[in-house]
């Protein structure tokens, strides 16, 4: 079926990515779910377990696993979210005590969650068995301009897997790897990444500048990482739970504010890949895709049919959050960065 002839139905049907794709560059969002699809590891189950486990470093406390337990969850966003709503609200009524407290548990949570995504991240040379780097690398060669929420190291390492990571660009071309600035422009064929929510190669200095963790030969960047948490360094990774603290937390960011202008600003069609796009999580990116200049803005989304299991309710809550475009719905395993289309 050629491109522009697909009509999107409130059914259960999805489309295949071939359908809708057409020709043409596409932008892309990431969301973790691409990361999972690689390794199962990222899921929030395995990280819990791995976040409350004593070798992690930190690892999460009493007070940071008990709302955890409470809840019955293991979604590190969602308890992110209660802590920082509780302390704001103790806080509100005098209860300075109970605010701090809360305050240091979410800050555990938060550290302990980065903590497990460095035990858990999957190894390089596991990527490179399966040459899964090399056809990441390859499709992100074909987009426009990519965007991803998550803080791992799968896309740098698939940039990073030829050529050096020519052809993309990441704004940290500075002295010592530093942000380049909010000025900062690419040209002819080069395609830009933005870590919306940072990353864990991505550190904060002295100074409040962003800086980028280059590896080599000698000194990989796994290392690197793990030399900077155990220095007490935290990686540049937004891990509060809420929308709204998501924001706050970006706009303290010269980096992270340059990423977030550039996908309210992007004016090419959107491919929305392992990303749920939550309300509660991620409202500042929907806000953002609400703009103006994103009327009609074809914005296609992956839905796993093994994981969402009402398609029908999760398109109909797509169309009430995103209005102004015109979404479309693939079946995510059909997409080139599917797993089973990666190891072929």
């Amino acid at each position: 079926m050629a491109f522009g002839r697909y009509v999107e139905k409130m059914d259960e049907a999805l489309a295949d990515w071939s359908a809708i794709a057409g020709w043409g560059r596409w932008n892309l969002l990431l969301g973790n779910g691409f990361s999972q699809n690689i390794s199962p590891k990222f899921g929030y189950g395995t990280l819990f377990e791995v976040a409350c486990a004593r070798s992690t470093n930190p690892c999460l406390n009493g007070d940071g696993r008990a709302l955890f337990d409470e809840l019955d969850s293991t979604h590190f966003e969602e308890v992110l979210q209660h802590l920082g709503s509780a302390a704001r609200v103790a806080g509100t009524y005098g209860e300075n005590a109970f605010r701090t407290r809360l305050l240091a548990a979410q800050e555990n949570v938060r550290e302990a969650l980065i903590g497990a995504i460095h035990a858990v991240h999957i190894e390089p040379q596991k990527l490179r068995e399966k040459k899964c780097d090399l056809s990441v690398r390859k499709y992100l060669d074909s987009c426009g301009e990519i965007f991803t929420t998550n803080y791992d190291l799968i896309p740098y390492w698939a940039i990073m897997a030829e050529k050096g990571g020519k052809g993309f660009a990441d704004f940290f071309w500075g002295d010592g790897g530093q942000f380049a600035g909010i000025e900062a422009e690419v040209f002819g064929y080069t395609t830009p990444i933005y870590y919306l929510h940072g990353a864990l190669h991505l550190f904060r200095d002295d100074t409040g500048s962003t800086t980028k963790l280059a590896c080599d030969d000698s000194n990989l960047i796994l290392d690197q990482v793990d030399a900077g948490i155990r220095a007490g360094k935290i990686p540049l990774v937004i891990t509060e739970g809420s929308s709204a603290y998501k924001l706050r937390a970006i706009n303290s960011s010269d980096y992270l504010s340059f990423a977030f202008r550039a996908f309210k600003s992007s004016n090419m069609r959107l491919a929305v890949f392992g990303h749920s796009l939550s309300n509660a999580f991620d409202g500042h990116l929907i806000k953002a895709m609400n703009e103006d200049n994103w009327e009609r803005r074809t914005i296609a989304i992956g839905v796993h049919p093994t994981f969402v299991t009402d398609i029908i309710a999760f398109k109909h809550g797509m169309k009430a959050m995103l209005p102004k475009t015109n979404l479309k719905f693939f079946d995510s395993t059909t997409h080139p960065l599917d797993r089973g289309n990666l190891e072929r």
